[in-house]
C-alpha cells in the first residue's frame, strides 16, 4: 500500500513501507539531479516507468518543451495525479497495453528516445517492469522493420496502391466459413505437412502465401486463395504461374496485372491513402498492417472462417542451410549466381549461416525471424484457442501450441464451401477522379505548411508541422534525419531543410500520372 506524505520542503512525497518513491526532503530537487546525473537532456522521447508523483517531467519539460512524454504506472493514485496526456495504468493485460504504445510511440519517435524506471519503481514493481520492457522491446522491433520497410518501398506503396486501385474492375466477396483453414508458409518446416496436407486436401482450405505456391503445385496441391502483402517487385514472381487461383491483397502490394480482369479480395490495411480512396467498408477485409505475411494471413482467416487455423512452414528458423523449402520461386535466381569458385552451399552459407545465429540442434535464427515471432507471442493470448501450429520444430511462439497429424485431423469436421461473390469497383472514371482529388489535397497541404514555414508562422516545433503522412511514407529517412539535425539546429538553416523536404514530396507527388 502506498503512502502520501510530505516532505520538508513541503513538496508531496510518497513511500511503500520504508521505501521512499521521492526524497523526503525536497523531491523537486531530486528530479533534477536525476535528470543530471542520468543525462537526459540529449533525448527528445521518453517512456518513464512508473515515475510516482511524476517530479521528472517537470524537469525535462523545463529543459525541453517539446519533448514527447509517456508515462506508464502501475498504481492508480500516482497515475490519477499524473497531468502528463500520454499515460496508462498496466494492471497486467499485455496486449491492451500494446495498443496503447502502437498508438503512444512512432516510428519518428525511435531517434532520440530514453526509456527511464524510476530508481524507487526498480525496488517496489520488478516483476512489472520487467514485463514492460519485453513488450516494449518487441514494439521497438517492430517500429525498425517498419522504418526498414517504408524506407526501401515508401514510393512503391504510394504507386502499387494508385496503380493497383485504378486497375482493379472487380472485387471478390468471399462468404464466411465453418472449416478449418491451413496457412502455408515457404519455411522448411512445410515439407513435413507435405502427406497430412494431400490426405485432407478435401477438409482444409488453403490460404497460401506467396512463396509456398511453388512447393504446393510439386506435391499437386493447389491452394484455395493466395495472400500477398509485399510491394516489391520480386513479390509478383511468386504469383506469374498461378493466375487462375483467386488472391487477397492490399493496393499496396505487387500484383501482376492479369488479376485484376477477374478481380481480387482486396485488403484494407487502413494508410493514409488507403482512408482517402476506400470508401465501402463492407466491400474490404480490415486487416492491420504487419511486418509479415504470416501476421496479416492470420487475421484474414479468422475473418474468413469461423473454424480452427492451422499453420504449417510458418517456422521462424532456418533449418540447417535452408532458410526456404524447394522447390522455390527464387531457386533459379540464387543457382545463377553459382560458380565453380561460389558454389550453392557457399552462397546458401553466407546468406543464412553468417547472419544468423543457433536456436536448438540445426534451427537458426534472426533479428527479422526473432521479431516476427515475437508478435506471434504479442497476440497468442487473443488467438491460441482456435491457432495451432502443425509438428512445430521447438516451442511455438507464446501461448501457441503444437499439434501433431493426429490431434490436428480431430479439427478437421467439415469440408470447405468457399464461394466468392463477383461485386463492381466504382467506374474507372470515378476512381481516376478519387485519386486525382488525394494527390491534390496532399499538393494543397504541402503548399500551405510551405507557406507557414517561410513566414515563419509555424511556433516553435518545425518537426511536428512536416510530421505527416505524406512525407513519412515518402522520405522516411530524410525525416528522421531532420528530426536529428532539427534538436541540434535552429533557424534559416533548419526552416531551408524543411522546405527542401516538402519541395521534393511536391514534385514526386506531381509527377504521378493519372
Amino acid at each position: 500500500m502506498i503512502s502520501l506524505e510530505y516532505s520538508r520542503n513541503g513538496e508531496a512525497t510518497a513511500r511503500v513501507k520504508n521505501i521512499y518513491f521521492h526524497s523526503k526532503y525536497s523531491p523537486s530537487s531530486e528530479a533534477e539531479k536525476y535528470y543530471n546525473s542520468f543525462q537526459l537532456s540529449g533525448y527528445s522521447t521518453f517512456i518513464l516507468i512508473e515515475p510516482g508523483m511524476n517530479y521528472i517531467s517537470d524537469v525535462i519539460r523545463k529543459n525541453n518543451s517539446t519533448a514527447k512524454i509517456i508515462c506508464i504506472h502501475f498504481d492508480s493514485s500516482f497515475y490519477q495525479n499524473n497531468q502528463v496526456e500520454n499515460k496508462y495504468l498496466f494492471d497486467g493485460d499485455a496486449q491492451t497495453f500494446l495498443l496503447f504504445l502502437k498508438s503512444a510511440l512512432k516510428e519518428t519517435d525511435l531517434g532520440g528516445l530514453k526509456i527511464f524506471d524510476w530508481p524507487a519503481s526498480l525496488r517496489i514493481f520488478e516483476d512489472n517492469i520487467k514485463i514492460i520492457r519485453q513488450i516494449i522491446s518487441q514494439h521497438i522491433r517492430e517500429l525498425h522493420g517498419n522504418i526498414t520497410t517504408t524506407s526501401g518501398f515508401g514510393k512503391k506503396i504510394i504507386l502499387n496502391t494508385i496503380r493497383n486501385y485504378i486497375s482493379n474492375d472487380f472485387v471478390l466477396v468471399p462468404e464466411r466459413i465453418n472449416s478449418a483453414v491451413l496457412i502455408t508458409g515457404s519455411g522448411p518446416g512445410l515439407r513435413d505437412s507435405a502427406e497430412f496436407i494431400k490426405e485432407n486436401r478435401d477438409y482444409l482450405y488453403i490460404l497460401a502465401l506467396p512463396s509456398s505456391v511453388t512447393f504446393l503445385r510439386e506435391i499437386r496441391i493447389e491452394p484455395d486463395i493466395i495472400l500477398t502483402t509485399d510491394p516489391g517487385y520480386y513479390a509478383s514472381l511468386h504469383l506469374s504461374d498461378f493466375l487462375k487461383i483467386p488472391v487477397a491483397a492490399p493496393f499496396s502490394a505487387n500484383i501482376p496485372h492479369d488479376f485484376f480482369g477477374r478481380g481480387i479480395l482486396p485488403l484494407n490495411q487502413n494508410s493514409f491513402i488507403e482512408r482517402a480512396l476506400l470508401s465501402d467498408e463492407n466491400t474490404f477485409y480490415n486487416i492491420p498492417s504487419n511486418g509479415s505475411v504470416a501476421g496479416s494471413a492470420l487475421h484474414l482467416s479468422i475473418q474468413l472462417s469461423d473454424g480452427p487455423v492451422l499453420f504449417s512452414g510458418v517456422d521462424f528458423s532456418y533449418i540447417d542451410l535452408c532458410s526456404h523449402i524447394r522447390p522455390h520461386t527464387f531457386d533459379t535466381l540464387i543457382d545463377k549466381k553459382a560458380d565453380r569458385l561460389n558454389p550453392i552451399p557457399n552462397i546458401y552459407f553466407s546468406r543464412n549461416i553468417l547472419n544468423s545465429e543457433r536456436l536448438d540442434g540445426f534451427r537458426r535464427t534472426n533479428y527479422a525471424l526473432k521479431t516476427y515471432a515475437g508478435w506471434f507471442a504479442s497476440v497468442s493470448k487473443l488467438y491460441s484457442y482456435r491457432c495451432f501450429f502443425l509438428n512445430f520444430h521447438g516451442s511455438p511462439p507464446g501461448n501457441f501450441r503444437s499439434l501433431n497429424y493426429e490431434e490436428a485431423s480431430l479439427l478437421l469436421a467439415a469440408a470447405p464451401e468457399f464461394k466468392f461473390k463477383k461485386s463492381k469497383s466504382p467506374v474507372k472514371t470515378e476512381r481516376i477522379k478519387s485519386v486525382s482529388s488525394f494527390i491534390n489535397n496532399c499538393l494543397t497541404f504541402l503548399i500551405k505548411i510551405k507557406s507557414m514555414i517561410e513566414k515563419e508562422e509555424y511556433g516553435s516545433d518545425i518537426f511536428n508541422l512536416i510530421n505527416n503522412e505524406i512525407i513519412y511514407n515518402l522520405y522516411l529517412p530524410d525525416l528522421l534525419e531532420f528530426k536529428r539535425f532539427y534538436f541540434d539546429k535552429t533557424g534559416k538553416v533548419c526552416r531551408d531543410k524543411a522546405v527542401t523536404l516538402i519541395g521534393k514530396t511536391k514534385q514526386f507527388l506531381e509527377n504521378i500520372d493519372v
